[in-house]
């Protein structure tokens, strides 16, 4: 209702067009109270994001208003069996096809989100280099006019210890039909794209979970009385408790610092790819948010992950 799906995706497709870093800060809200549901809503605007700068008008009008609306959402489909880290070891395959579209045929794995409707895939065009240089991007959409049954498989759903609200699944491409994103042999490149916002936004989760944890645990500290007063209140719990704060005071500051950086980046970068040139003060911000970006962005998901 709040419309928290478009938050930062554009106007001309039934977003707010705002910045990340509110978004980011919805997801920290929402992993207060559960982790699940901040990944479900991440996964609507990632997916959006990508298209809006990667995608050709066609796919932006017809797909990005469904995104900003709730009604679809999508994965980065990135994993295979044999393929995890090592990305340029992929075995997914795309054959090109007379009417320009291309047929994928392999297996991704550990995928989030990936019933969600559409999916960007990466996969190597038959007789394209080796490693990451031969990789494209595929979008894929799992219902498909020319086909009956769905145009992709999700084969299962892995079990896992924590966030069943997010699904993780197993995915299988048997001929799916798919159209190229942006150029080819360009796909590891786009996908670096979302997966450092995706960083960023696990930083945020993290947060959200520290906010919360702290609360409860402020609250038991202030109920739960020893010696005749609450626990919070004796030196050694009370430095303790004063530390987490510090802590999570420290950790909200770094992560709001990396997404403003991250905001400079995408707008400049978004700039770019539509106006095809920056302006010279415009490239001097661009380097330095693309500097500090990527130092930080890592930073900030270990750092407040291993807190939380």
């Amino acid at each position: 209702e709040l419309g928290l799906f478009g938050l930062p995706l554009p106007r001309a497709y039934g977003g707010m067009e705002l910045p990340q870093a509110p978004h980011f800060l919805g997801l920290a809200f929402l992993s207060r109270a559960c982790c699940s549901t901040s990944t479900q809503l991440a996964f609507f605007s990632a997916i959006g994001d990508m298209l809006s700068r990667f995608a050709d008008d066609e796919t932006k009008k017809r797909l990005i208003p469904q995104i900003a609306s709730g009604e679809i959402s999508g994965a980065m489909c990135l994993t295979e069996p044999g393929s995890g880290s090592d990305v340029g070891a992929l075995k997914t395959t795309a054959t090109a096809q007379s009417d320009g579209t291309y047929l994928l045929n392999g297996t991704k794995c550990f995928i989030t989100n990936g019933g969600g409707g559409i999916g960007l895939v990466l996969a190597r065009i038959k007789g394209d280099p080796e490693g990451t240089k031969g990789i494209s991007m595929f979008l894929t959409e799992q219902k498909h006019p020319s086909k009956e049954g769905p145009n992709f498989r999700i084969a299962k759903n892995e079990d896992k210890m924590g966030m069943h609200g997010s699904f993780t699944t197993e995915v299988v491409y048997e001929d799916t039909v798919a159209t190229l994103i942006g150029k080819p042999c360009e796909g590891f490149n786009y996908m670096l794209h979302l997966m450092n916002g995706a960083r960023i936004g696990v930083a945020f989760q993290s947060l959200g979970i520290l906010e919360a944890s702290i609360k409860y645990a402020l609250k038991y500290a202030d109920e739960r009385v020893q010696f005749g007063k609450p626990i919070s209140q004796l030196p050694l719990m009370r430095r303790n408790l004063d530390d987490l704060i510090v802590e999570l005071n420290a950790i909200r500051a770094f992560v709001v610092d990396a997404a403003s950086y991250f905001d400079i980046f995408q707008r400049l970068e978004l700039k770019m790819l539509v106006s095809g040139q920056l302006n010279e003060e415009e490239e001097k911000m661009f380097n330095e948010a693309n500097m500090w970006t990527r130092k930080k962005t890592p930073l900030v998901k270990y750092y407040a992950c291993e807190a939380a």
